[in-house]
Parts: C-alpha cells; sequence; structure tokens
C-alpha cells in the first residue's frame, strides 16, 4: 500500500480498505459487496438498482431499495482507530445513485495494470531486463485467493477475472525469463503450477519446453503423458494442438525454444 494515500483500496487479495495506512474493519459481507461494487465503478454513478444486482443478482431482498441507503450511511461513518476528525470514505449521493471517488493510484488492481503495461511497453523496445523488473512488481503485489469469501455476482466474476489476469502475467514473466535464458530458474514454479492446476495447457507446454531447453527430454515428454491422461479422464478431450505440436518438436528433437516462446509473447495474451 502507497503510505501517502488518503484512501486505499485494495482488491489483490482479501477486500482490504486503508486510511492514514491504517485498515478499516469494513462490516458485513453485504456491505463490503456494496463498497465493492462502488470500488470497480469508482468516478462513476452506480443506481440502487445496479447496487442491488450486484450484490444479490436476480434475488435482491424485499426491502429493494430501502436496502442500500443504511449500508451506505454505515460505510461512510467507518473511523480508523486513533482518526476521530476522519471525513468518512469518499461516498457522494446524486440524483442517479452513488458514486465514490477514486484516483487510479488509490486502487491496487489499477496499480497492477499499469506495471503490466509498462512491462508490455519495455518488452516491445527489447528491454527484457526492466520488462521483467516490471512484471515482478506487479505479482509481487498479490496476496491470497481475491475477493476470498465475499458474496454476490459482482465479486464472483471480479474474482475470476482476477484469477485469469494473474495466470496471465505469470506466463508474461516466465516467457520473459526464457527470452532472457533463464529457462533452467523458471522450472520449479512451473512445477508448482502444473501440480496446482493439471489441465491448463499453456503451463504444461512452457514446462516442456524449460525442461527441453535444460535437456531433461524424457521429463518433458512424461509432462505431456500426464497432462493426456489427466484431460481425457476428466474431460475427455485430447491436448490442444499447441501441446500436440509441441510434443511433436520434442520426439523429432527439433524443438526450437527461443522462437517457441517468443511467438507466444507476440500474440500478446496479457492484455
Amino acid at each position: 500500500m502507497r503510505a501517502n494515500e488518503k484512501v486505499y483500496f485494495s482488491l489483490l487479495g482479501p477486500f482490504r480498505v486503508w486510511v492514514y495506512g491504517q485498515e478499516l474493519v469494513l462490516g458485513p459481507i453485504r456491505q463490503q459487496a456494496v463498497l465493492l461494487s462502488l470500488v470497480r465503478s469508482h468516478n462513476q454513478v452506480v443506481s440502487v438498482s445496479r447496487l442491488l444486482r450486484d450484490v444479490w443478482g436476480e434475488a435482491p431482498p424485499r426491502s429493494g431499495h430501502r436496502t442500500i441507503p443504511p449500508y451506505i450511511y454505515r460505510l461512510r461513518k467507518l473511523v480508523p482507530e486513533g482518526r476521530k476528525c476522519w471525513e468518512g470514505l469518499p461516498i457522494e449521493r446524486s440524483r442517479e445513485g452513488y458514486v465514490l471517488r477514486a484516483a487510479p493510484e488509490q486502487l491496487d488492481c489499477t496499480e497492477f495494470d499499469r506495471l503490466v503495461r509498462d512491462g508490455q511497453a519495455a518488452q516491445r523496445k527489447g528491454d527484457l531486463e526492466t520488462a521483467y523488473s516490471l512484471v515482478s512488481q506487479a505479482l509481487n503485489m498479490w496476496g491470497e485467493e481475491p475477493l476470498v469469501g465475499l458474496a454476490g455476482p459482482l465479486a464472483q466474476s471480479t474474482r475470476m477475472r482476477l484469477v485469469e489476469q494473474r495466470l496471465m502475467v505469470i506466463e508474461q514473466r516466465i516467457q520473459l525469463a526464457f527470452l532472457m535464458g533463464r529457462h533452467r530458474l523458471v522450472i520449479p514454479e512451473l512445477l508448482q503450477h502444473v501440480e496446482m492446476d493439471p489441465l491448463y495447457e499453456p503451463m504444461s507446454r512452457l514446462l516442456m519446453v524449460a525442461l527441453y531447453t535444460c535437456d531433461r527430454h524424457a521429463e518433458a515428454l512424461n509432462v505431456f503423458h500426464e497432462t493426456r491422461k489427466r484431460l481425457v479422464e476428466e474431460t475427455g478431450m485430447e491436448p490442444g494442438r499447441k501441446l500436440q505440436r509441441t510434443y511433436e518438436a520434442i520426439l523429432r528433437a527439433d524443438l526450437n525454444p527461443p522462437d517457441d516462446i517468443q511467438g507466444l509473447v507476440a500474440q500478446g495474451r496479457v492484455g
């Protein structure tokens, strides 16, 4: 968190809010979900109807529009310890709904996006060291699973998007390490990712390339066989064409890792 920010919102882990460096106690889960909706649309008016959909989906409480104002009132009244003169979270009421005022640097997810974009720009310029450093800084901002325990359709969709985004940035960092000739260093990380999600083919493919580059051909082939076995058993599907091609290239001993990884990076998987 940035110590010089009056209010700082964190979504890259459990939903947390700091004021002058002190964490606020955000209250009940539904109240937190209301605040999340305002944070996700910061500086834009969010109608009460939209808040109800974001928090309860298609089954809002019978009290409907009378449910939201008490949550907003309590959110405005949250006070960090020792800050009795604190003016409250910057939530404003308008004719159409509510709006939370925040600058981009007050949200960790927008700071994450900025670092990733800067890393991509450095990569396009050929500055791989800077790109790797920026992407690593972005990933170091992450905590545990994002928005864990938070209720509502918006929390669920945001959680899924953030998890997918993090995974793509992890891939980008690994690909950068490949391009810098650091294949051996990324093998432990790749083994961990493949163990955690054995059905995710891009990680299996990167692990195969890393092992092949380190002259561990038999292990690379075994990654394919294990991935294929799990895919067939759990989904009834064969591996995708890219994983198949990587496997066949290893069998022929004509895999060209720099070209193979550069092709992945050039596709712009991270957006």
